[in-house]
């Protein structure tokens, strides 16, 4: 019972820290291999989609 709730404990401490700071986590994973552009000042989200309002701006 310990054991399952040490495992839980830190999934849920693992998960947390994803969702605290995504870009952080994914600039530390192991050789880069999980890129993901973040840039709203451009007007770019989440893989470069850009979002347009009703004037096509």
């Amino acid at each position: 019972m310990k054991k399952i709730f040490l495992i839980l404990t830190l999934f849920f401490m693992f998960c947390l820290s994803i969702f605290a700071s995504p870009a952080d986590f994914f600039k530390s994973y192991p050789n880069g291999s999980i890129e993901v552009k973040i840039d709203w000042d451009k007007g770019e989200g989440y893989y470069n989609a850009v979002f347009y309002d009703d004037n096509g701006n």
